[in-house]
């Protein structure tokens, strides 16, 4: 009850939120690794609560397809840009282009940026 008098949280709770928080970014970065569709996030909460029932994370994990979207989009997404910024400018870097022939209303045309970075080679297969 002080801690809504006081309008303080306390350090376990926030450790908590901090470590849910943290568990929603990965859980979001890892369906856009594999390319997982969003929609399946929808899920995921019921599941890691059946799963997990003595996780007090699991317990508290709560991303749905509309929060993994705005956590994807609003704030790693940002994030990794700028990063993508800052080593384009920093480091060598070549870009290629293909343009499509496809006969249909719409036409493609990829850009492929291949750099080079100081921290190594990042291999995503």
């Amino acid at each position: 009850m002080d801690m809504f008098i006081q309008g303080t949280q306390s350090t376990e709770m926030v450790q908590l939120e901090t470590q849910t928080r943290r568990a929603e970014v990965k859980v979001a970065m890892t369906m856009v690794q594999h390319n997982i569709p969003l929609a399946f996030s929808d899920h995921l909460s019921p599941l890691f609560k059946e799963c997990f029932p003595d996780s007090k994370i699991a317990q508290k994990y709560s991303s749905a397809r509309t929060k993994t979207t705005a956590i994807i989009n609003k704030c790693v997404a940002p994030y990794l840009m700028d990063e993508l910024v800052k080593n384009l400018c920093d480091q060598p870097f070549s870009l290629a282009t293909d343009g499509s022939n496809d006969t249909g209303r719409e036409k493609l045309n990829p850009l492929t940026v291949k750099m080079w970075s100081s921290q190594g080679v990042i291999n995503d297969s």
